[in-house]
């Protein structure tokens, strides 16, 4: 990377500018386009607060229903009585989103409390509290799951219970079979990382990142907990789908990787979106990083909490290496159990978490709201955003112009070279050229049926890395 990249004016800050100075009628436009809202009926917003979201609380009601007896059982009685005041808040919830009532603040002990009322005041307009449909969809759908979490939180027993676990645990059940596979092909082309030819790392890459990529697409928040799994061989998939990849920087963000394969403890940060087929397919990607030599260190961020259904915890992280080591019958996924163990206790990989990640903050926001997290991702060499969810709070959840580059559409947040992979899952999208949108001229639902795909990089850092090493 250049002087110029490594002085925080990048072209991306410099596109933002040109975006924001552009004229309008002879007027200069000083407004950033508007963020996505329930409000607009024909949007993938208006159906997820209408449709999607009930649903999802709907099947939590149902799993309390079903599960009393087993509850009763693991925590007691007080639990079990507990389950009738939790099932009357949640439908209490799921009502008040239905007739579009007021967003109520939240309360209880939890460290992020007071920035989610101060954020919920921020809602308010011309003196008017804001109500489900009217409200920024990001903030009414990340408030919904943490309200979900309150209700548990204040209840006491039951304030660790994962109301999604069973949902998680299926979906990697289901998929265990793509699993073995993908395990196996990691391990025959990590058994030699030496004896490599520059273009045998070069394809690897490749296959992990489209690995990667395409898991995403198994994503419960979407299916609003419907079963989803990865049952097909990936690895066969990947030829056809990667025709569907709008965007694809991996060429650059592979040169990238390669300039950092001759530097000093390199660490390369993924923040994570969901367990199941895609935490495996994460992991193994890390496994690639650091049996090539590119990266010595790896930090996966991961939420505290149950989040959008299927999104990683700590808890789906024990639970997947317990099942890889337990697996009968598939020695490579013991031996990766073991060998990924082997790096969490050498500190050579780390699991972390932090309240930002479960905000409903744009990451524009990190630096002022989380500092101490902005300050540790700018010691990351390059972090690769997972999904959906982070891509979104990458573009602030804002109805960019879609050839808007995607630097300029990250309003500043540049901590470091960053990579986002996601399938499409929202209707917005940044840094998409005209003929490269005309490709999906035949499918109305491009942007939101999880279909197409983007690989983006944004190579700006507002920290100087070195030099011109980079």
């Amino acid at each position: 990377m250049g002087k110029l990249m490594n002085s925080g004016f990048c072209s991306g800050t410099l596109a933002l500018l040109y975006f924001l100075l552009s004229t309008m009628g002879g007027q200069a436009n000083t407004e950033l386009p508007d963020v996505l809202r329930g409000s607009y009926k024909g949007s993938f917003a208006y159906k997820t607060i209408s449709e999607r979201m009930p649903v999802i609380l709907t099947k939590v009601i149902d799993l309390f229903h079903r599960e009393k007896i087993n509850i009763e059982n693991q925590y007691g009685d007080a639990a079990k009585e507990k389950l009738k005041q939790i099932n009357g808040s949640l439908s209490e919830l799921k009502s008040t989103m239905q007739r579009n009532k007021p967003l109520q603040p939240l309360a209880g002990a939890g460290a992020d409390v007071p920035l989610w009322n101060r954020l919920l005041e921020e809602q308010w307009v011309d003196g008017e509290p804001p109500v489900w449909f009217d409200a920024p969809w990001l903030f009414v759908e990340c408030y919904m799951y943490r309200r979900v979490r309150e209700i548990l939180e204040n209840s006491g027993e039951l304030r660790d219970y994962d109301y999604f676990g069973q949902q998680k645990r299926d979906t990697l059940e289901a998929s265990m079979a793509a699993i073995e596979l993908l395990g196996e092909h990691l391990l025959e082309m990590v058994a030699d990382p030496a004896a490599l030819s520059g273009q045998q790392v070069k394809r690897a890459f490749s296959d992990f990142i489209g690995m990667s990529l395409w898991a995403n697409k198994n994503d419960l928040s979407i299916s609003a907990g419907a079963h989803v799994s990865q049952e097909a061989s990936p690895l066969v998939q990947l030829v056809e789908l990667n025709h569907r990849v709008l965007v694809n920087d991996s060429e650059q963000v592979f040169a990238q990787l390669r300039r950092l394969r001759d530097k000093r403890d390199v660490r390369i940060d993924i923040v994570m979106d969901n367990a199941g087929f895609e935490l495996f397919s994460d992991l193994c990607l890390a496994d690639l990083l650091t049996s090539l030599g590119i990266a010595q260190r790896m930090s996966f961020h991961i939420k505290a909490h149950p989040w959008y259904v299927s999104d990683t915890t700590p808890a789906d992280v024990r639970h997947t290496l317990q099942h890889m080591q337990s697996a009968e019958g598939k020695p490579a996924l013991r031996r990766l159990a073991e060998r990924w163990q082997g790096y969490l206790d050498a500190g050579t990989w780390v699991f972390e978490t932090d309240t930002f990640w479960t905000s409903p903050l744009p990451f524009s926001r990190m630096a002022s709201e989380a500092p101490e997290l902005y300050a540790h991702l700018q010691g990351a060499d390059m972090i690769i955003f997972k999904g959906d969810l982070n891509y979104r709070k990458l573009l602030g959840d804002r109805n960019w112009p879609h050839s808007t580059g995607f630097c300029a559409s990250l309003e500043g947040f540049h901590p470091a070279p960053l990579m986002a992979l996601r399938t499409m899952k929202a209707d917005l999208v940044s840094g998409l050229a005209p003929e490269r949108e005309a490709l999906t001229a035949g499918d109305p639902s491009w942007m939101v049926s999880g279909e197409w795909a983007l690989i983006q990089l944004c190579e700006c850092t507002d920290t100087a890395r070195g030099g011109d090493e980079l």
